[in-house]
């Protein structure tokens, strides 16, 4: 994995404006946003494809607000605040922006990773790989957990736009079984679909084996999927016949197809009782 670089934002001394707004706006559909941004007095040790994190500072809102990758080395042109000194920049595109009241907090950055500084005087920091992947998780964590809480909201958070979309959501769930049934598939399994009724989405049968299968997609880093009531009774009552293909880091091309390179497919059991199960929503039956 790349480093992370982290860039910051202060609203108190420079306004995005409207390229803010619409930077929310782009990458709720799922479109990436270039730009550029300044890297404080680092001039070197970034390169193209590295994550990018936009930390905001300033007294109205402070923590993470958004993603992309690099796209650029850096080089200097003209300083953001008007003055006649030079500048260090790096071209880039956002993948995700979100608003000042859907950041990730910097309370949360500095109690999950304690030995990282999260008030700096400017950007230009680079992530080792390791705490790259550790921000990127909470950054994933935070995203999926704005999922839930704008189940009831319209046009608000970034991730929302992307799974709540019922066709593209149907085309992840569908790419992941469909490589899932593959790959038992070409070891020379028989393989049943039975991913409409029945609480798994496959059987795979050989030499008088039987497996069920289940497939989860997603456009995270699949450290945590989404299982129904019926497939955890269902696992549980097939211990050790039951595996899960996870493809994570999913992404669409630009015809809205996936990209059957992107991300990482892995096969694993699917036991409830070896994880975590944590609860999403709740189900409330009033009294009459």
């Amino acid at each position: 994995m790349h480093g992370a670089l982290i860039v910051t934002w202060n609203p108190d001394q420079w306004d995005w404006g409207a390229a803010y707004l619409d930077a929310i706006d782009q990458t709720v559909k799922r479109v990436k946003v270039k730009d550029s941004w300044s890297t404080g007095v680092r001039k070197g040790g970034v390169s193209p494809g590295d994550r990018v994190f936009l930390l905001r500072q300033g007294t109205k809102g402070r923590g993470i607000v958004a993603s992309g990758k690099v796209t650029s080395e850096i080089y200097e042109s003209k300083h953001w605040d008007g003055s006649a000194r030079p500048a260090n920049y790096v071209h880039l595109r956002w993948d995700v922006v979100l608003a000042v009241e859907d950041l990730l907090p910097t309370e949360v950055l500095e109690e999950a990773m304690r030995e990282q500084h999260w008030r700096p005087q400017g950007g230009g920091i680079m992530l080792a790989a390791n705490a790259a992947l550790n921000l990127e998780m909470l950054w994933v964590a935070h995203r999926d957990s704005l999922d839930v809480e704008a189940e009831g909201r319209l046009g608000r958070g970034a991730a929302q736009g992307r799974l709540q979309d019922p066709v593209l959501r149907k085309k992840i769930e569908d790419a992941a079984q469909d490589r899932l049934m593959e790959h038992y598939r070409s070891r020379g399994w028989k393989i049943t679909d039975t991913r409409l009724g029945s609480p798994f989405d496959a059987t795979a049968e050989k030499g008088g084996k039987l497996l069920y299968l289940e497939a989860k997609g997603t456009q995270t880093l699949g450290a945590a999927v989404l299982v129904t009531q019926r497939e955890v009774e269902h696992a549980l009552a097939h211990a050790g016949s039951t595996m899960m293909g996870i493809w994570s880091g999913i992404k669409f091309n630009d015809d809205d197809e996936v990209d059957r390179n992107s991300g990482y497919f892995r096969i694993i059991p699917f036991d409830p009782e070896s994880g975590e199960l944590t609860p999403v929503t709740l189900k409330w039956c009033p009294d009459d």
